[in-house]
């Protein structure tokens, strides 16, 4: 029995939870002395005769009457009458995004990607003028010279004459001759160097099997229409891809790759990509940035190894590679001549390593500046560089 309200509640149950669960309490009011069992007949035969049911009684036990029976969950009912929730509103579909119009976007981006190829192609033929102007102007400096000679020649005697008729002391133009002479003797040894034939022998021996291809930028982007454009490089193509094919596995092909833009350069690379910002990644295609596809089709086996200046070899992680492997021997091919391919040969000489430039697979914009650094090859590094032919290292190139 327990008290709730203004009355005692019995209920016939056959255990205590049964009890709390009838009268709907959560609390175990019997623990705390709320609710007790109760051991009077009266008040158990009142119980039993609606069992599970909650009998109220008065203070005194008294008997209550039939009519007062009554349910607790009833009564309670009763007393706090339950509010009716209002039913929850209709949920509106979400409306519908328009799509956005990109028409005038996407001509905008277009019209600005035609601007920038148009902007290549147009600086490429400016540096093409250039160069042919350049050119010109280098030829009629040399025949403005030549001229310039004859006519002081022709002028000699009649100084002479003059000086002998006017009893002075003959002037000596000794020193003036020698000079010019001088100037022919020498321009007469830079063209026998440069015309000289290759002597083409293994100098120091036969190749060792730690020989290493080193094949210098041949990229798309110096073979298409593009600033850099080297017309050679399309006529040594076919001799470097027999080098290279002759054993996949011991080509290492560098590849120069541009800044991202103009201002991203250190010192005077700053300036070099300020004159040259068309062809930073920020505007380049990078398909440009491959290695030709009959030499891209030989990595793997063989290794692509990019730089961001002329020499592979500032950083350290191309020779590591190459010691890693033995190698002792590189024969260098690419372009240009005077360039990177001087970049790389002068890097190898300086770390040591045998050095053999091949002289038909190289290639350059400018005829003479690689006519003269072929010379400087032989004549200047004899002990440390040698130059010979693709057809000698396709027949001694025999790696281990």
């Amino acid at each position: 029995m327990t008290q709730i309200g203004f009355h005692n509640w019995l209920v016939a149950a056959p255990s205590q939870k049964a009890a709390l669960a009838a009268w709907d309490v959560k609390e175990n009011l019997f623990a705390i002395g709320s609710a007790r069992i109760v051991t009077d007949q009266d008040c158990i035969d009142l119980a039993m005769a609606s069992p599970g049911v909650p009998v109220p009684v008065d203070s005194k036990h008294a008997f209550a009457e039939a009519n007062k029976v009554l349910r607790l969950d009833d009564h309670r009912s009763r007393r706090t009458p339950t509010r009716a929730h209002p039913a929850p509103a209709a949920r509106k579909p979400p409306a519908r995004k328009r799509k956005a119009d990109r028409s005038k976007l996407d001509q905008a981006e277009q019209a600005l990607a035609d601007f920038k190829k148009r902007a290549v192609r147009e600086r490429a033929a400016i540096i093409r003028a250039q160069k042919a102007l350049d050119l010109k102007a280098e030829t009629l400096e040399d025949e403005l010279q030549a001229e310039h000679e004859r006519l002081d020649d022709a002028l000699e005697p009649r100084r002479r004459r003059d000086a002998a008729s006017c009893r002075s002391v003959e002037p000596d133009n000794h020193n003036a001759q020698g000079r010019r002479d001088v100037r022919r003797l020498a321009r007469d040894r830079a063209w026998k160097a440069m015309s000289r034939p290759v002597r083409n022998e293994l100098l120091f021996g036969p190749l060792a099997g730690e020989a290493v291809h080193l094949c210098v930028d041949m990229q798309e982007l110096f073979r298409q229409d593009t600033p850099w454009k080297t017309p050679w490089m399309s006529r040594i193509a076919p001799v470097v891809t027999r080098i290279a094919r002759a054993h996949p596995r011991w080509n290492v092909f560098t590849r120069f790759i541009p800044a991202d833009r103009s201002e991203a350069g250190v010192g005077a690379w700053k300036r070099y990509w300020r004159c040259w910002q068309a062809l930073t990644l920020q505007q380049l295609d990078p398909r440009l940035l491959s290695l030709l596809p009959e030499l891209s089709a030989l990595c793997p086996p063989g290794q692509v190894f990019d730089k961001a200046a002329y020499s592979p070899w500032m950083d350290g992680r191309l020779h590591r590679q190459l010691q890693n492997t033995g190698c002792t021997t590189v024969i260098v091919t690419g372009g240009e001549t005077d360039v990177c391919v001087l970049a790389t040969v002068i890097g190898a000489v300086d770390l040591g390593y045998r050095t053999l430039v091949v002289h038909d697979a190289l290639c350059s914009s400018s005829d003479e500046t690689h006519d003269a650094v072929m010379a400087i090859y032989s004549q200047r590094y004899s002990q440390q560089i040698e130059v010979v032919t693709a057809e000698l290292v396709l027949d001694e190139w025999r790696p281990a």
